[in-house]
Order: C-alpha cells, then structure tokens, then sequence
C-alpha cells in the first residue's frame, strides 16, 4: 500500500503523526510530510488508523499495483 497526502487539505492537527509517526510527521508550516509512502505490511493498522482519524481527510491509502512502477 502507498500512501497519498494532500498539504492543501492538511490543516497541521497531527492525529497522523500520533497513530504513526513512522510515517507521518508535521513540520515547520504545520502540515503533513510522508515520511515513508509505502507501507510495511506489520503497519497497515497503524497507517489505516492514522488515515481514519484525520480530520481533513488529507491522507489516503491506495493499493500498489502488481507490478507497476513504484
């Protein structure tokens, strides 16, 4: 799986950082940074709750294609 963000939508509240800060962090300018896009099967969960809990809906999980470029 792979991870989207918008920073336009983004509005800095961190519930991604909190569920998984391995993968999302907040920055300067108060808006998400993917800190690693593709996600490591052992952390679905984690990235699905960061994805569910923002407000915004500014991060979304999208399936990798078999085979396609990365």
């Amino acid at each position: 799986m792979k991870i989207v963000a918008s920073r336009e939508l983004c509005r800095g509240h961190g519930q991604c950082e909190m569920f998984a800060p391995d993968y999302f962090q907040i920055d300067d300018d108060a808006l998400v940074v993917v800190v690693k896009d593709e996600v490591a099967p052992e952390d679905v969960i984690a990235v699905e709750d960061a994805v569910g809990h923002c407000p915004e809906a500014a991060i979304r999980l999208e399936r990798l294609q078999h085979g396609a470029d990365r």
